[in-house]
């Protein structure tokens, strides 16, 4: 593994720098303008088809109605206020101009966030420098955007989650192409990325916080190491007064008013929490390591010089000191900048002025906002949630981020006397993977864990992949072309029999897991197949002998030799496996809820019932004008669809004598009384939403204490809590001691390759009333849509 250790040299050029090989006839074709170009609009086309294709034939998700109707409601002219609760504005902004543009529609709505899916593809084109991920690595890393299930589901789903990662990227991109060669155009993009940002999640700061800690690190290394000391010293010390005021019975720091608080509970709150022994504590704790860090810095700052000259301007002009002093004196770029970022955070805020106070609920109120949700639980999702989520998914993102990371933890130690700074590559790989690992810490430590989170550590993962693969491949193109050849052909012959060989233990466990459904505690469960000669351990062979060929492998052509086979035809396999999954999630069951990362959808009756109620309505009406009441618990996503209905009317109680042609409720806002009243009306029964059923699919792999439902905190034996850490590391030994049953074995493989639940999908139903005197026209209709 080697990396550029030139940090002047630019992104573009194409001279070699120490420690990357010269470049081959591979790399300058890579870089000549056919086969450059024909590549990237390949990834470019396919990112286009698979972003833009089929996007309006799902339901629309509850959350996602949310968003697509305060949207049309501000291309109407209605006005828009932020709230915390929906996240930034920008989404609404750019949706509202999409109606506007293109009209308002399932495929309209989702349009925008397709389009950010195709431009996050083609991004890591700006790092196809030898610096930062090279050509390969680039290539390798919009490739595995391109085939990410996640990624891929989430680019076609109207929430904000993929617009705070494009502005992530650029915020990314800006600073490592800045850390390579100062250049005004980066200061620009890093601070208007901020003020973009911003504007799309809550999580942004999460991201500002890990940026500013990483840089920050490096910082100090160069100019002032003991301060890595005094902040590692600091956190111990709170730690420590923070057990003492627990165990003295200090209760935990004041709850957050974050349920549209008026500005006397803002003020109360702010006043009670600095005087919090625990906030207090930090406090002073945090403004005694800044006094030291400050006082230490002013003693070794020469007399005579400016303090960025004489702490920043000391240090090498190559390091992360360096290029921040240089940066601190482009006054002219940061103020670009801020001119771009902070009229993007005003206008949009603000609603183009028509709301000032959302430049206090976009900073403060946000903030507080996500923060009293952490107690809330909204979902009620345990600890490990992620960690069983990603691997059902992101296969070459998983495994290439733990093979990737340790290789450079390694290569780091071997390396530990030289100046890593110097390294760029292995700067913008390690700050990548800081990234992932602290935002996945983050994300499961918070109270609320929502599958399309996800995308906020999978990015960084993919992008440290992506490298990983960049290196190999610039690896085999610094030997010679014999040698080359011979790689090659040994991929070809090794590869092919280890991909051969694995493929056919897939196969095997497919088919022997594939036997009769039986009843068991009431449900309907698939069962091994009875007929396996020799038992369920067979399927396992062909993949030993493939472990033995990998071993065999490198045993006769080295170990980088034989992983690089070995690694080839695993990803292969590993890629075909991944494109299913994305294609199933996406495109054939992205609207029933087997697969965690759906989580609660829109059923697909709902499109036929309001199609049907449409042409029920011009058959009477002429147009829109037929009248249909629906219950609050329906609203959404019947807000949205019913959008076109002119007389729709939105109840919370039905009324006494109802007369509506069509009244809509839930099943269980249906009582006797209501029943009666809606005597001389015809009932049709279907799921609103459905969700997959989390208890049985993964909640038992562990305890979790930390969850609020007592209940659901233990999900395998039937101990009351409270919970230790034994209690929770024995939970993780008992379920993975069950995989020695070959029923577990074959019940997970059912459920990653083909999403076949142990329990039925849960639903909430709802009911559509038809009048009498509308029933047959609207039957006529209905049964002639299911012929």
């Amino acid at each position: 593994m080697t990396f550029s250790a030139h940090p002047e040299a630019s992104a573009e050029t194409s001279s070699s720098s120490a420690g990357i090989p010269d470049e081959t006839r591979i790399t300058r074709a890579l870089r000549s303008v056919r086969l450059n170009h024909l590549i990237w609009l390949m990834i470019l086309l396919l990112a286009a088809l698979s972003r833009l294709w089929d996007l309006g034939s799902r339901a629309l998700h509850h959350d996602e109605s949310l968003h697509t109707y305060y949207s049309w409601v501000f291309s109407e002219g209605l006005g828009y206020v932020h709230h915390p609760m929906m996240h930034g504005p920008f989404l609404f902004h750019i949706n509202a101009l999409s109606y506007l543009l293109f009209g308002d529609s399932d495929y309209t709505s989702r349009l925008t966030a397709a389009v950010f899916g195709i431009v996050l593809v083609m991004l890591p084109w700006l790092l196809r420098g030898r610096a930062f991920l090279g050509m390969w690595g680039a290539m390798a890393t919009s490739s595995l955007i391109l085939v990410s299930p996640s990624l891929l589901y989430y680019s076609r789903f109207i929430r904000h989650d993929i617009f705070a990662i494009v502005g992530a990227m650029l915020l990314f991109i800006a600073v490592v192409r800045y850390l390579e060669k100062p250049a005004s155009r980066w200061i620009i993009l890093a601070v208007a990325s901020v003020g973009f940002v911003v504007t799309t999640h809550e999580i942004t700061f999460v991201n500002l916080a890990l940026l500013a800690a990483f840089t920050g690190a490096l910082i100090a290394w160069r100019v002032l190491p003991a301060a890595l000391g005094i902040v590692a010293g600091s956190v111990i010390l709170f730690l420590v007064v923070r057990a003492i005021l627990s165990a003295a019975g200090v209760q935990s720091v004041p709850e957050i008013p974050w349920e549209d608080p008026d500005t006397g509970q803002v003020i109360d709150y702010l006043a009670r929490s600095v005087i919090h022994p625990v906030i207090a504590s930090a406090i002073a704790i945090g403004l005694l390591a800044l006094v030291a860090i400050a006082w230490l810095l002013e003693r070794q700052r020469p007399s005579g010089t400016s303090r960025i000259d004489g702490t920043l301007g000391l240090a090498d002009p190559g390091s992360t000191a360096g290029r921040f002093a240089t940066a601190l004196r482009d006054g002219r770029a940061w103020g670009i900048g801020a001119i771009i970022g902070g009229s993007i955070f005003g206008l949009l805020y603000t609603s183009m002025f028509s709301n000032i106070g959302g430049l206090g609920s976009g900073t403060l109120g946000a903030i507080g906002y996500w923060l009293g949700q952490h107690d809330v639980q909204r979902g009620e999702q345990p600890w490990f949630y992620y960690l069983v989520l990603t691997p059902q998914y992101e296969y070459l993102a998983v495994l290439g981020t733990l093979s990737v990371s340790a290789g450079l933890a390694v290569w780091a130690w071997r390396h530990r006397q030289e100046n890593l700074e110097q390294h760029r590559r292995f700067i913008t790989l390690a700050l990548a993977v800081w990234w992932a690992l602290v935002m996945f810490l983050v994300l499961s430590w918070a109270g609320e864990k929502m599958p399309w989170l996800i995308v906020h550590f999978l990015l960084p993962m993919l992008i440290v992949t992506g490298g990983g693969i960049g290196l190999v491949c610039e690896w085999v193109e610094s030997h010679s072309r014999e040698w080359r050849r011979e790689l090659a052909g040994r991929v070809l012959r090794w590869g092919g029999a280890i991909a051969l060989l694995f493929a056919s233990s897939f196969l095997l466990i497919n088919w022997a897991s594939s036997g009769p459904f039986v009843e068991i505690e009431g449900q309907l469960q698939r069962t091994i197949r009875d007929d396996i000669p020799g038992g369920w351990w067979i399927v396992f062979i062909p993949a030993i002998v493939a472990i033995g060929l990998i071993v065999a492998a490198v045993i006769r052509y080295g170990s980088r030799s034989g992983l690089t086979i070995a690694s080839a035809a695993i990803g292969c396999l590993l890629l075909v496996l991944q494109v299913n999954a994305g294609w199933n999630l996406s495109y054939r069951d992205g609207d029933v809820p087997r697969d965690m990362l759906i989580y609660v959808q829109t059923s697909p009756d709902l499109h036929e019932a309001v199609g049907q109620l449409e042409q029920l309505s011009h058959k009477h009406t002429g147009g829109m004008d037929l009248t249909i009441h629906y219950s609050g618990a329906t609203q959404w996503p019947l807000n949205w669809y019913f959008r076109d209905f002119d007389q729709r009317v939105l109840f919370h109680q039905l009324a006494e004598a109802p007369t509506a042609p069509v009244i809509i409720m839930a099943i269980n806002e249906v009582g006797e009384s209501e029943a009666e009243r809606l005597e001389n009306y015809t009932m049709y029964e279907m799921p609103l939403r459905w969700w997959i059923p989390e208890d049985q699919t993964y909640r038992g792999f562990a305890i979790a204490p930390e969850v609020r439902t007592e209940w659901r905190q233990n999900l395998q034996t039937d101990d009351p809590p409270p919970y230790s850490i034994f209690d929770v590391i024995g939970s993780i030994g008992r379920s993975a001691a069950s995989l020695r049953d070959p029923g577990q074995q074959a019940s997970l493989f059912r459920l990653i390759v083909h999403r076949e639940l142990s329990a039925p999908i849960g639903s909430y139903t709802m009911r559509v009333y038809v009048h009498d005197d509308y029933r047959q026209d609207f039957e006529r209709i209905r049964y002639a849509d299911s012929v």
